[in-house]
């Protein structure tokens, strides 16, 4: 009995890498297969898109696992003509303006491919009758191909989300010596709680330091947050895990005794930036602005944004 199955090859229209959430995919896809050992028919291209998240817990050994369908697009199934020439097709998928933006992480992942299907009957000879007896029919995945969808998401759709803070400022006790200690007063002040990704932002910063040590390590930063929420696989328990890192950073100077730093500090927001996931998921996307400077210990102030897509 043979056990191949058929040569298949998906083609995009488009640059693969400039797929945004919104547009038309277009493609074409390509089969081959020998007849005389095999018949398919029902030929399907369906684009799925999943959010997924996973994990095993280290303190309790509970398996968290959770996963959301976020598209699953069928085109009309095809009749394939049972020949061993090329068989060959197009297809289109409209992907909905609202899908989140592609994602990977060690705890989760949203992701989005192409998938080719098929029904299947085997042919083999039978060392006792003359002729082909079929085995089957069989419904086979034949191939598949990643695509990454780039988020696509409004200011006008951030504005309705909750309002949250432009304003935050605190006062650090700093540890001078055994005997006394003196402060530390932060500010950070933006002009909207509302950024879009590629802009340049004024963001105001004033420190004041009434202490006897200079500080060191003052920086402006913009943090990327992924955040991943999943069920126990067997039990009615939930779990969350995230994963940050620095997207931008301004290197601010050092901070004298008794000086006072009062300046408005142009934030560069990279263009190709994930945006701010808008509707609720298992796997989040989220930003806040940090001002951090290092004493004896670190100080540091935040405000949560949001951060709209360019495109």
């Amino acid at each position: 009995m043979p056990t191949g199955q058929p040569s298949v090859s998906i083609f995009l229209d488009q640059n693969e890498s400039t797929i945004k959430a919104g547009d038309t995919v277009t493609g074409t896809l390509q089969m081959k297969y020998n007849s005389d050992e095999m018949e398919v028919t029902d030929i399907q291209v369906s684009v799925h898109g999943e959010a997924k998240a996973s994990w095993v817990s280290k303190i309790s050994d509970k398996i968290f696992d959770s996963s959301q369908t976020l598209i699953d697009q069928c085109e009309e199934n095809t009749k394939c003509p049972h020949n061993t020439e090329e068989y060959q097709n197009s297809f289109h998928f409209h992907i909905p303006v609202d899908m989140p933006a592609s994602v990977e992480s060690k705890y989760g992942y949203i992701r989005y491919e192409i998938n080719v299907s098929g029904t299947v009957r085997i042919k083999h000879v039978d060392g006792c009758f003359a002729g082909a007896v079929a085995v089957g029919p069989m419904r086979m995945k034949f191939a598949e191909k990643k695509i990454t969808i780039l988020g696509r998401v409004s200011k006008s759709n951030l504005c309705t989300l909750p309002p949250l803070f432009s304003e935050t400022e605190d006062v650090f006790e700093e540890l001078v010596c055994c005997f006394g200690q003196s402060s530390v007063k932060m500010l950070l002040q933006i002009p909207t709680w509302i950024m879009t990704a590629g802009d340049e932002v004024p963001v105001h910063v004033r420190l004041a330091n009434s202490s006897n040590r200079q500080l060191k390590w003052f920086s402006l930063l913009l943090i990327q947050e992924l955040h991943f929420n999943a069920q126990s696989r067997y039990e009615a328990i939930a779990d969350r895990r995230q994963t940050s890192c620095s997207v931008c950073t301004v290197n601010l100077p050092d901070v004298a005794p008794h000086e006072l730093f009062d300046e408005n500090i142009i934030l560069n927001i990279p263009a190709n930036i994930l945006p701010t996931t808008f509707h609720p998921c298992v796997v989040m996307v989220k930003y806040k602005l940090f001002l951090r400077i290092r004493g004896s210990v670190f100080h540091e102030i935040c405000l949560p944004i949001y951060l709209a897509s360019k495109i």
